[in-house]
């Protein structure tokens, strides 16, 4: 049986993915691990492959790379990992330990979080002072305390306590892998009581009540908002009930969410709350209904119609002084500058109030923006003191990448007269990362109409009355029988490559003359055929790397 941990499992996953070779010290940076723990990786997986698959080797100056019969055989051993074949590292223990503190309804004692964790008592004072030390450094009002009485901890201010569950479980949903969160759900299952209906139930009625209300409350969601705000939603309220508030503390807590109670989200989440009762039989407060509201307020938005109101002058204001900030500064030029501004209204809205409340937003996207688009992204970073000093908030790096892909979106392109061939977008990721997914499709590829643009949701209703060439989407789990192609939203060059291999744009370093010239002088200087293989994929590669430079003007 196979034994993974976490770097482990990282490094089998990465090779997995890759379709060229790849050096011990490249992967050694992108995962951010030792060449020596990769080394170790390696033995370990090489000892539980079969021996008709032969080893994974790194071949020098060249790197490694998985035979497709090596990929079967790890794509087997993947599957068949389980609690126990799964070890977990320090972090996850952490990160499990934490969440179960924070929301655990029983005393919490040394001895269930050895249980929790499968490790032995050294191993969990070991990580408990690692907890106890971060949280001294990092969040001094989150303090971990022991008592003999309510056993393990963390005594704060209880939207302090919040918040910071909410960024731990953001972190957790939107990072780990999928062996960890199997751990994690099904251990968190069994302490969370009647909890956990609503739990086994993220993807039914619970989530269908959000779509639903959103009818009712003029607004539309992200989708992959919703899924995660339905997700992390349990173990709030749990976290919730987990704090032994005083009377005097509860009206605290109740005089500081009154902003909430005036915003129409509060009265959507009273209407959750009736179905949650309804439902699942757990009756919510006033303040578990009002922590729904700021997960409602704090949601990034497609559709807002309340955006007019004059509440919200200030913020128009703001955003219209930093469009012409921006505009002034650089050399970008906009098309459909009113729509631009009345989206970054709609997004704006929901930032202050993450602002305000301490919810955490992280954008996954925010290295490739700031590798890809760098001058869009520092133009951007240049200009929003704008709005930091309208809202007396501080944006970071995730914040200003949102921003971006608002302007990219919305920037003025070269536009080329060829002959269309239809595609359909479908992406889960908000209007924003859509239209600049659209904008990156026409670029790459000005014959190209995209036809529509769709959640997963949407498309589904329209599949079978779809008149296009091909389907490019950001998720791995929808399935058609149109000729489809799956994509990160801002595109790499695999990407590029995937999209122009599905609609049939030949790469000309793969067919023609250029690829007989290409054959013919590596066959001069290299004689080995394997060699000959893989120095041509490298050099392709880095072929490929320059033109994909070449295509992006300024950037974008």
């Amino acid at each position: 049986m196979l034994f993974l941990d976490k770097d482990s499992y990282a490094l089998l996953t990465y090779l997995l993915s890759q379709d060229e070779p790849e050096t011990i010290m490249a992967i050694s940076k992108t995962l951010g691990q030792s060449r020596r723990k990769i080394y170790y990786s390696l033995e370990k997986v090489n000892e539980a492959l079969p021996e008709s698959v032969g080893p994974i080797v790194s071949v020098p100056r060249i790197g490694v790379q998985l035979t497709p019969e090596q990929k079967a055989a790890c794509q087997e051993l993947l599957a068949e990992l389980d609690d126990y074949s799964y070890v977990m590292s320090m972090e996850e223990r952490i990160q499990l330990l934490l969440v179960y503190i924070l929301v655990s309804p029983e005393r919490v004692t040394l001895e269930r979080m050895m249980a929790l964790t499968d490790v032995s008592r050294n191993t969990t004072l070991n990580d408990l002072n690692a907890i106890r030390e971060r949280l001294s450094q990092e969040y001094r009002y989150l303090p971990l305390v022991v008592t003999k009485s309510q056993g393990y901890f963390i005594n704060s201010h209880l939207l302090d306590k919040i918040q910071y569950i909410y960024s731990l479980l953001f972190t957790i949903f939107t990072s780990s892998n999928n062996s960890f969160l199997a751990i994690f759900e099904k251990k968190m299952r069994d302490l969370s009581g009647s909890f956990s209906r609503l739990e086994d139930d993220r993807s039914a009625a619970l989530l269908q009540q959000f779509h639903d209300m959103q009818k009712v409350w003029g607004k539309e969601m992200y989708h992959s908002d919703i899924k995660l705000m339905v997700r992390i939603l349990p173990y709030i309220l749990l976290s919730y009930r987990n704090s032994q508030l005083t009377s005097e503390e509860r009206e605290d807590v109740v005089k500081e969410l009154g902003l909430v109670r005036k915003r129409i989200e509060y009265k959507i989440a009273q209407r959750i709350s009736l179905f949650i009762k309804e439902q699942y039989r757990l009756e919510l407060d006033d303040i578990e209904q009002a922590l729904i509201g700021i997960l409602l307020l704090s949601s990034r938005k497609n559709y807002d119609s309340h955006i007019n109101t004059l509440d919200f002058r200030d913020v128009e204001e703001a955003i219209e002084v930093f469009l012409q900030d921006f505009e002034k500064n650089t050399h970008y030029q906009f098309v459909q500058r009113a729509d631009l501004a009345q989206r970054l209204l709609i997004h704006c809205k929901a930032l202050i109030f993450r602002k305000t409340y301490g919810i955490l937003s992280k954008n996954p996207l925010t290295a490739q923006i700031k590798e890809k688009y760098g001058s869009l992204f520092e133009a951007t970073t240049n200009c929003v003191d704008v709005l930091e000093k309208a809202w007396m908030i501080q944006l970071t790096d995730d914040d200003i990448a949102h921003l971006a892909v608002h302007l990219g979106g919305a920037l003025r392109s070269i536009e080329l007269q060829r002959s269309p061939e239809r595609v359909c977008i479908v992406c889960d990721q908000g209007v924003p990362i859509q239209r600049l997914l659209v904008r990156q499709v026409e670029y790459h590829f000005p014959s190209v109409t995209v036809t529509a643009v769709f959640t997963t949701e949407q498309f589904k209703s329209v599949e079978d009355i779809l008149e296009v060439d091909a389907l490019i989407q950001t998720n791995d789990s929808l399935e058609s029988q149109l000729p489809s192609v799956q994509v990160s939203p801002i595109l790499n060059r695999e990407d590029i490559l995937a999209i122009g291999k599905i609609l049939r744009h030949p790469n000309p370093l793969q067919n023609g003359k250029a690829a007989t010239e290409l054959r013919h002088l590596i066959e001069t200087y290299i004689p080995d055929g394997d060699k000959q293989a893989i120095f041509k994929a490298k050099l392709q590669k880095l072929i490929q790397d320059n033109l994909m430079m070449g295509l992006i003007l300024e950037d974008l």
